[in-house]
């Protein structure tokens, strides 16, 4: 599968309907998920490269987890 859904729609519905403005219609409406998914990409990716940790990461926890280890007295510069 894996096709476009938008030429798909835009066919289905100049086939069906004749609509000739569907392909602009269609437009409209998908352009928005783009755009907001690429602004959810690209936030995540700033904080990462501003050294914030990931959303799903807990800090403490992996704070506890490097202070267990031997020989490892402190854990300091985290990121959060």
């Amino acid at each position: 599968m894996g096709e476009a859904p938008g030429p798909i729609i835009v066919g289905l519905l100049v086939g069906g309907f004749g609509w000739q403005s569907a392909g602009p219609m269609v437009r409209v409406f998908i352009a928005p998920i783009l755009v907001y998914g690429a602004f959810l990409g690209l936030s995540e990716a700033a904080h990462v490269l501003m050294e914030g940790t990931l959303a799903h990461v807990d800090v403490g926890s992996s704070r506890d987890d490097i202070e267990a280890i031997d020989h490892v007295d402190s854990v300091h510069e985290i990121h959060a």
